[in-house]
């Protein structure tokens, strides 16, 4: 939407950046008036006029009614129509992609999911993920000029500056997604990786005065990130946090990324699932139905777990010896299913750690019916939009 870009260059970038303050301002604030916007943000009544005035011709802004009280009439209030624009949240796993669409209120207006199972290469994914934007345009009647921000979040290796992603460990394409995205949107297009997404989101929300914060997500590989100084930390090449292939065996397991003993080739989901069909000599076997059965005190599958859960502690007491955190928050349905991992995680750590100043951090699981990535990630773009 033109009328929220911020330009780049001379008076019209100002004049930009000041509607868009504006704009967030009377978002936030659920009702503000003229005086009140000059004054919280330093402008001129003059600025504030012209902008606001913008914004109620674009038909995004609007003056609530007047009331007479005894002490005279009350200053016009402005406030936002929730349905005049909208921001798109994109989830691309492994396995599926979830899209929604969200008003001004973060309602859900439209939402869809769909298996992707079989998408490796950069092609197909880019036309899956067309295939469903523009379904999603077409269902839900919302034209293409009404969005104001558009966030994709996705696995693999995503560098937010240049707008691509590594998607697939097999091809090692680099996919230039968010290019491809803004053929479709005249707006802003904003890029995370779908882990360090849920970590920003979760932090501000239920840990916003720990300065240090690990996140550890464990599913079809172990992936992560880290807060340090309430900031993100990505990295130089933004590769910060890649647990899966901390050494935990010298000399194990294979990795998918060919070196041995990493943590990804005892704690994958697959990984553990594969290791207990060989064991127990069962051909059909899911990572719930054995955290299940480690319940019931199959010995098996507490092996199984077990083997994984050990090697997981020494690769996180590297991280609370290097980055001495204040929380864990441990995703995965392993957390969920077998709550005896946890436990186990924290007596590990305890003894693989010597330094007792370094253990005072608190545990805590995400449970992931909570999560909606997509949803999410549509919060996210907004705010990023009116962060600029």
């Amino acid at each position: 939407m033109e009328i929220l870009t911020v330009h780049q260059k001379g008076k019209s970038q100002i004049k930009s950046k000041n509607r868009l303050k504006i704009f967030s301002l009377i978002l936030r604030s659920g009702g503000i008036s003229r005086i009140e916007l000059g004054k919280s943000l330093h402008l001129s009544p003059a600025s504030v006029t012209r902008a606001v005035e913008e914004l109620v011709q674009a038909g995004l802004v609007y003056e609530e009614k007047k009331e007479i009280t005894f002490v005279g009439r009350r200053p016009v209030l402005l406030n936002v129509r929730k349905n005049s624009c909208y921001s798109m949240g994109i989830n691309i796993s492994r396995r599926s992609l979830s899209l929604c669409i969200q008003n001004l209120q973060d309602e859900v207006i439209y939402e869809v999911k769909g298996n992707i199972w079989e998408v490796e290469s950069a092609e197909d994914l880019l036309r899956v993920l067309h295939q469903f934007i523009n379904e999603a345009i077409a269902k839900s009647g919302i034209s293409t000029e009404k969005y104001i921000s558009v966030g994709i979040a996705i696995r693999g290796v995503v560098n937010r500056q240049k707008g691509t992603v590594i998607y697939s460990q097999k091809t090692q394409e680099v996919i230039p997604i968010v290019d491809s995205v803004k053929k479709i949107f005249e707006c802003a297009v904003f890029l995370e990786n779908n882990v360090d997404m849920d970590l920003k989101y979760v932090y501000a929300r239920a840990f916003p005065y720990t300065d240090e914060l690990v996140y550890v997500f464990v599913d079809e590989s172990v992936g992560g990130g880290m807060i340090s100084g309430r900031q993100m930390i990505r990295g130089e090449s933004n590769m910060a946090a890649r647990f899966a292939h901390l050494l935990v065996e010298p000399e194990g397991r294979i990795c998918s990324c060919g070196q041995k003993g990493h943590l990804e080739s005892y704690m994958a989901r697959s990984v553990m699932e594969e290791e207990y069909r060989k064991r127990s000599g069962q051909k059909e076997v899911s990572l719930n139905y054995i955290c299940a059965q480690a319940q019931a005190g199959e010995k098996i599958a507490m092996a199984v777990l077990k083997e994984g859960l050990e090697k997981l502690a020494i690769a996180l007491s590297q991280v609370v010896v290097l980055f001495n955190p204040g929380v864990i928050v441990l995703c995965g349905d392993i957390f969920e299913q077998y709550p005896q991992s946890v436990d186990f995680l924290r007596k590990s750590v305890e003894t693989l750690i010597s330094i007792p100043e370094l253990l005072h951090f608190n545990w805590r699981v995400r449970i992931q019916k909570e999560i909606k990535p997509e949803q999410n990630m549509a919060k996210l773009a907004l705010e990023y939009l009116l962060e600029q």
